[in-house]
């Protein structure tokens, strides 16, 4: 089944076929596997499971903020199941490389699988800038759940034709739930 990990401490081996109970798999039982990755489990007793072997990797690509000397450094993910921290050496000098800092949102390769005695290993790939310059969190959010770039000019077009306000007949058919509070 697929490991799920919550807080990426700990998993759950989640079957595929449904069928049967998830299976909680402990840091160490994990084995090096990583949220998302395809694992072939065992159970050890009760609901408890270990990884036995992984059998296809999820996409070895995370975002994280970059903390580092200039001779080596960690990032460290933004998506709390993937984990630990990544070790990376610092970023070639290069296009990508520009602007990159402590604290800085990189986007990495994850090169090697953490173990339980040494943390993953990976290779900044593009520096993305500072969590609070303006357009890092959507690019951050868009690419750990890869989720598709900015739409086609075709379709915002579309929207930008759209009228800002509704129609005053049409607000009269429709019942009014501005003030109604919302869970």
């Amino acid at each position: 089944g697929r490991l799920s990990c919550p807080e990426g401490t700990y998993g759950f081996i989640v079957p595929e076929e449904g069928k049967h109970l998830d299976l909680f798999v402990s840091g160490r039982g994990r084995k090096g596997a990583r949220h998302g990755d395809l694992v072939l489990g065992r159970l050890t007793g009760g609901t408890e499971g270990e990884v036995l072997a992984i059998l296809e990797r999820r996409a070895p690509f995370a975002a994280g903020l970059y903390h580092g000397n200039g001779l080596k450094g960690i990032v460290v993910p933004r998506d709390e199941r993937l984990g630990t921290a990544i070790a990376v050496a610092p970023p070639t000098p290069g296009p990508d490389s520009v602007g990159i800092e402590n604290g800085s949102v990189v986007w990495v390769e994850i090169t090697a699988g953490e173990d339980w005695d040494k943390p993953a290993q990976g290779r900044i790939l593009e520096v993305m800038g500072r969590p609070e310059d303006p357009g890092v969190d959507e690019r951050t959010v868009r690419r750990i759940h890869d989720l598709p770039g900015p739409f086609p000019e075709e379709v915002e077009r579309a929207v930008r034709s759209i009228p800002a306000g509704l129609d005053p007949e049409e607000k009269s058919r429709r019942e009014d739930f501005t003030g109604a509070p919302v869970v």
